[in-house]
């Protein structure tokens, strides 16, 4: 038997021990299931592939299961499995373990001989220690996820250079990261290290490995980019620094990152003049932008610079920001969100806002001034309206009736001289 999956009313201390002794893959597909595992789960001496993710299993994972030495995919994910993880495991052949969003606690084994393995994700659980040694001896691992556990300490020097994704979100790390940590890494093409507690500056070596698409730094304690000297070389597509410490003026370096689609330096201290024309100038294919909670301004006093026609997320909120909002904004189509609330922007509010594929839009806390202009006059999508805490008058314009998306709205602390809107 190749395959045996298990729909409805099925336990698996059931099966027969002649259908064990055969059995290759057990996949189980049904919420039916919940409750402890039995130990007799271990008489599938033949099993390659092992799936219970999913189910509502809990209590300790039966001891039998570790010693399935012909498994080569084994995934506990998403149940309620508790207790502490063996010190050994039996899984010579295993090239994919996913323990992911579980209830496992204690210590990390500090011995796994498990040489084939490739995938390990054991992100959400309990576990406390420091990041394990044994993982250096996983020599063919290619994906390691250890985030939201208490794997704390320094940032490990000794990484395995098949590696292509890394994810060490919230792992209570700390310290800077060696400039030479990630040399090795030439496949690397995703790296998480957010919300720990690293500081320091950012190395330029990181941001410029070859394969590297994705690097995730957000909420640490960085105070710093390193000069990124290498140009045109780097395939990075997402980078996140926002809720660090930066401080200075925009980060001109990250130019040389021309294949940026998405940029965050939210929540940082960044300062002085910004030149947005040239931001979207040397970065041409941003889709979002986020620049909020800095004390940037800008270096003309014209209309707020119109970002590239296929941006989707532009938010430069409770910054130093004056000017007027360009009437160019209005052939955005693709735009989803503007935020650029807590500024000193002014003028009017131009007709067309509102009018396109917004779902969120944020002008509260600036200087506009006259009337509200007619929103969703036609099939919109916006969901947020947040015009409050400016300088408008007049009536509310009925044609909000035409926002069946519409889930807030915040006109408040403006001199408007209308009655509650009881036809919303």
């Amino acid at each position: 038997m190749e395959s045996l999956a298990i729909w409805k009313q099925v336990m698996l201390y059931a099966l027969s021990s002649a259908t064990a002794g055969l059995m290759a893959a057990l996949c189980v597909l049904t919420a039916a299931f919940s409750g402890k595992i039995r130990n007799s789960v271990g008489n599938l001496k033949s099993l390659k592939v092992l799936s219970l993710s999913e189910r509502e299993f809990s209590g300790p994972v039966p001891h039998s299961i570790w010693n399935l030495s012909q498994l080569s995919y084994l995934s506990l994910s998403s149940n309620y499995f508790n207790g502490q993880f063996p010190s050994s495991l039996n899984l010579a052949k295993i090239t994919q373990l996913h323990l992911e969003n579980n209830e496992f606690s204690g210590e990390f084994p500090s011995s796994l001989n498990l040489p084939h393995l490739k995938s390990l994700d054991v992100s959400d659980n309990n576990f406390r220690s420091q990041i394990p040694s044994s993982l250096r001896n996983l020599t063919q691992l290619t994906s390691l996820d250890l985030s939201d556990n208490y794997f704390h300490g320094s940032f490990p020097l000794s990484l395995l250079y098949l590696l292509e994704e890394i994810g060490f979100h919230n792992t209570s790390l700390t310290g800077p990261i060696p400039s030479r940590a990630f040399n090795n890494l030439t496949f690397l093409s995703s790296l998480d290290l957010s919300t720990n507690s690293l500081n320091g500056v950012i190395p330029s070596s990181l941001l410029t490995l070859p394969l590297l698409e994705v690097l995730i730094l957000d909420d640490n304690q960085f105070i710093g980019l390193e000069s990124i000297l290498i140009s045109n070389s780097s395939e990075l597509f997402t980078l996140t620094l926002g809720g660090n410490k930066l401080n200075g003026h925009f980060p001109t370096s990250i130019f040389k990152l021309n294949r940026l689609t998405n940029l965050y330096l939210n929540s940082n201290n960044l300062s002085g003049r910004v030149d947005l024309g040239i931001v979207f100038s040397e970065l041409s294919m941003l889709n979002n932008l986020d620049l909020s909670y800095n004390s940037l301004s800008l270096t003309t006093n014209g209309p707020l610079v119109v970002p590239p026609m296929f941006t989707l997320y532009f938010s430069i909120s409770n910054n130093s920001l004056t000017g007027t909002i360009d009437p160019l904004f209005c052939n955005l189509w693709n735009l989803r969100l503007l935020d650029a609330s807590s500024n000193r922007l002014g003028g009017s509010i131009f007709q067309c806002l509102g009018n396109w594929g917004l779902a969120v839009l944020n002008l509260r806390r600036n200087n506009f001034h006259g009337n509200i202009p007619h929103i969703c006059t036609r099939k919109d999508r916006l969901m947020t309206l947040d015009l409050s805490r400016n300088q408008l008058y007049g009536n509310i314009p009925r044609s909000l009736v035409n926002c069946k998306d519409l889930e807030v709205l915040d006109l408040g602390h403006n001199q408007l001289s209308d009655t509650f809107p009881f036809w919303l």
